[in-house]
């Protein structure tokens, strides 16, 4: 499962996974729409806040950018 799927499924906000994990929630936003990536730590600090196992979040599948970055 995403990590968008896993907040939803915990009926957290990305606000309350910030609370919890101590990983702000622009950065949380950053990493479900794909333009940034977490660390080893924020990502087992994430799966501790949603209570399942690192190995169960897919960390990247979420949203990814069509244009990665490029201007037409």
């Amino acid at each position: 499962m995403t990590l968008r799927e896993a907040r939803f499924r915990k009926r957290m906000t990305q606000y309350d996974l910030w609370r919890i994990s101590g990983i702000s929630a622009p950065r949380i936003s950053l990493v479900e729409r794909g333009f940034a990536r977490f660390r080893e730590q924020e990502r087992q600090a994430v799966a501790a806040a949603l209570g399942v196992p690192v190995d169960q979040i897919d960390f990247e599948s979420d949203d990814t950018p069509s244009d990665q970055g490029q201007l037409r």
